[in-house]
């Protein structure tokens, strides 16, 4: 799925967004308000990258890769904690600082 705007596209991330996504998430100031990070190695946005489609097969999550269309992936947004009993999410999305 791609969604696409003058400035902004939101997109599923690919292997190839990995080296990006460890540049942006390793930003301790980035990630300080997280679960996760800040990344430390290309291994780890590349496993979240690939458990990304099981994760949305199963309707647990529903991330998309932001991209400027003038600087390239700047970071993420996405839907998490679904419930399909009254069909809410929870909204989430971070910024790389550039």
């Amino acid at each position: 799925m791609v969604l696409t705007g003058p400035t902004l596209t939101l997109r599923y991330a690919t292997a190839e967004d990995a080296p990006r996504l460890l540049e942006l998430g390793s930003d301790p100031l980035v990630t300080q308000w997280f679960s996760w990070g800040p990344y430390e190695s290309l291994e780890q946005p590349e496993a979240y990258i690939a458990g990304l489609a099981a994760k949305r097969e199963a309707g647990e999550l529903l991330d998309f890769l932001i991209v400027h269309r003038e600087v390239g992936a700047i970071g993420v947004t996405g839907l998490s904690e679904l419930a399909a009993r009254d069909r809410r999410a929870t909204v989430g999305t971070w910024f790389g600082r550039e």
